[in-house]
């Protein structure tokens, strides 16, 4: 939630070799998520992501290996992929500093609770370390704030300080686009959280891709089981 420096979406280019097509959609779809361009051709200056044994990059060529082997690396991966160790091996190739902490884009009400009064608010990012809010009120950095908001029905009461606070460009009401950072955040409530963004992607992924490609596709990811239950729960919503 700091300020980083990062790499802007047009450079952010990732080429994916691998044979088999169902794992390939769903893995482009994934990095789509994170913001990768996947429509790249032969070009030495992307990334390439790769299953071990299926390519050969050129000498100077970045790649990360996709391998059935159980020795990982900074760039080799171990299937069926982990999606916390995918998304830290990417972040090292593009952003300084690498950011380790999965976050996803939501627009769902929330109530923020600060200087002893309530405001209606909206959760548009979310991380298990913070999450970003648009609030009709500025607060000056580290103040002291509250979040309340329901995931898939589950009641979050969060605690945290604000890490900025800016007026929303281009916002008709005025707006202020805030950071929070959570503190005392318990061990399930973070696991929930870090499960609830990774099975976020994969519900939007899903309704991308074909019920047959998705199955596929699926088998060379290594879910959270909460994640598997929170699917399950929406499916049958």
């Amino acid at each position: 939630m700091l300020v980083e420096r990062s790499c802007s979406g047009t450079n952010k280019r990732v080429r994916v070799e691998v044979s088999d097509s169902s794992f390939r959609q769903v893995l482009c779809s994934l990095l789509e998520e994170w913001g990768y361009r996947t429509d790249v051709g032969e070009d030495d200056s992307a990334l390439v992501l790769a299953k071990e044994g299926s390519f050969t990059p050129d000498r100077f060529q970045p790649v990360v290996w996709l391998s059935d082997s159980h020795y990982a690396g900074l760039d080799r991966l171990t299937l069926p992929l982990q999606i916390e160790a995918l998304y830290v091996a990417l972040e090292r190739k593009f952003h300084q500093p690498p950011r380790r902490h999965l976050r996803t884009a939501l627009d769902t009400e929330a109530v923020v609770f600060c200087r002893n009064g309530e405001y209606r608010a909206r959760l548009t990012s979310l991380s298990n370390r913070g999450c970003r809010l648009l609030l009709p009120r500025e607060l000056a950095r580290d103040e002291a704030m509250g979040m309340r908001c329901h995931l898939l029905e589950r009641q979050f009461d969060l605690e945290g300080v604000a890490l900025y606070s800016f007026p929303k460009v281009g916002s008709e009401k005025e707006l202020f686009e805030t950071g929070m950072l959570f503190l005392h955040l318990s061990p399930e409530d973070n696991r929930w959280l870090r499960d609830f963004i990774i099975g976020d992607y994969f519900r939007r992924i899903r309704r991308r891709c074909p019920d047959e490609t998705y199955r596929r596709g699926m088998v060379h990811f290594r879910m959270p089981e909460d994640s598997c239950r929170q699917e399950r729960r929406c499916l049958n919503a």
